[in-house]
C-alpha cells in the first residue's frame, strides 16, 4: 500500500467502510503498523484511529481488530537478544489496542453500553501486561525509520486499560508496579520525548478511579525510591547511573506538577477538568521522594530549610 492510497483512505473518513473489500483493506492497514517506512506506519495508525473514534467500525469489527492488535504485541519478542524492526508492529499495535479499549469506555459513559465483553478485556489485559514486561527495545526515535517509542506507547496502553470500567485494584496496582519496574531498567534511552509525562498519566488516571487508598501510594513511592537508589548503588556504569537518576527524577517532578496544575483533557472526560483526588496529600509524599533521590545535590534538606 503506497502513501497516496493511505492519504485517500484517511480523506474518506468513516466512508472508508463502504469501500469494496473493506475487510481486506483493514487487514492490510493493520499489518502496515509494522512498516519500516514511517509515513506508511503513521498513516496507517491515523486511518485506524480515525475509523475507531468516529464510530465507523461496529463493535464486532472493533473486537476483531483488537484481537489482531493483541497478537501483534508478541511479534518478535521471542528473539529478545537485539533491537530490530519488529518493534514497530508491537508499539503501534499497542496504541491501537488502547484506542479500542478507551473508545469502548467512552461509549459506555455516553450511552450506558459498550461493545467489549469483560472476558475479552481480561484476555487483552493479560496480553498487554505480558508485553510491557517483556519488551526489550526501548529506543525512542530511530534515524531514517521514525518513532518506535515503546516507553510512551506502553504507558498509553496501561493508562487506557486502567481507566476502563472493568479495571480493578489488582490491575491498577500492576500498572503502577510497571512504572516502578521501568524506572529501574538500564535499557532505556534518557527521557527526552515526554515519556515521563506519558507515565504520569497512568497514575493520574488511577487516582481518578478512586480504587486505591492513600497509604498504598505512599508505600508505592517508598518502594520506587528504594529500588532506584539500590540500582544507582549497584550500577557500575556512570552514564547508566545518570540515565536512571534523570528518568526517575523527571517522572516524579512531572507527577508533582501534573497534580498541581492538572492534566490536559486528552479524552474529553469531565473528571480531567478537576485535580485528581488525593492530589495534595500525594504531593507531600512525592516531595519527600524527590529529596531522597536528590540526596542534597540540588534541594535543601529538611534541616537546613529556610524559615518561611
Amino acid at each position: 500500500m503506497d502513501k497516496q492510497t493511505l492519504t485517500n483512505y484517511l480523506a474518506l473518513g468513516p466512508k472508508l467502510v463502504l469501500e469494496p473489500h473493506f475487510k481486506t483493506i483493514l487487514d492490510v492497514i493493520g499489518k502496515n503498523l509494522g512498516a519500516v517506512d514511517s509515513d506508511i506506519r503513521e498513516g496507517s495508525l491515523d486511518v485506524l484511529w480515525d475509523l475507531i473514534e468516529t464510530d465507523a467500525l461496529d463493535g464486532e469489527t472493533c473486537c476483531a481488530l483488537g484481537n489482531r492488535m493483541a497478537v501483534h504485541l508478541s511479534h518478535g519478542l521471542t528473539q529478545g537478544e537485539y533491537c530490530d524492526d519488529t518493534v514497530f508492529l508491537r508499539t503501534f499495535s499497542a496504541l491501537i489496542l488502547g484506542v479500542i479499549v478507551s473508545h469502548d469506555e467512552r461509549l459506555y459513559r455516553l450511552n450506558g453500553s459498550g461493545f467489549l465483553p469483560r472476558s475479552l478485556y481480561v484476555q487483552w489485559a493479560k496480553a498487554a501486561f505480558h508485553y510491557v514486561k517483556t519488551e526489550y527495545d526501548y529506543r525512542s526515535f530511530i534515524p531514517d525509520k521514525g518513532w518506535a517509542h515503546a516507553a510512551a506507547h506502553t504507558a498509553d496502553l496501561l493508562r487506557d486499560f486502567s481507566y476502563h470500567r472493568y479495571s480493578d485494584a489488582k490491575l491498577q496496582i500492576s500498572a503502577l508496579e510497571h512504572i516502578a519496574f521501568r524506572l529501574t531498567q538500564t535499557d532505556h534511552d534518557i527521557f527526552l520525548h515526554n515519556d515521563e509525562h506519558r507515565l504520569t498519566r497512568i497514575v493520574i488516571i488511577i487516582l481518578y478511579r478512586q480504587t486505591l487508598a492513600l497509604d498504598f501510594y505512599q508505600a508505592w513511592l517508598d518502594t520506587l525510591v528504594k529500588n532506584v537508589l539500590a540500582c544507582l548503588q549497584s550500577e557500575p556504569d556512570m552514564i547508566q547511573r545518570a540515565v536512571l537518576k534523570h528518568n526517575a527524577m523527571a517522572f516524579l517532578e512531572a507527577l508533582f506538577f501534573t497534580l498541581t496544575f492538572g492534566m490536559k483533557n486528552i479524552k474529553d472526560i469531565p473528571e480531567y477538568d478537576t485535580l485528581p483526588p488525593l492530589s495534595d496529600a500525594l504531593k507531600a509524599f512525592i516531595n519527600d521522594s524527590i529529596k531522597r533521590l536528590d540526596a542534597g545535590l540540588n534541594y535543601k534538606t529538611q534541616r537546613n530549610r529556610l524559615p518561611v
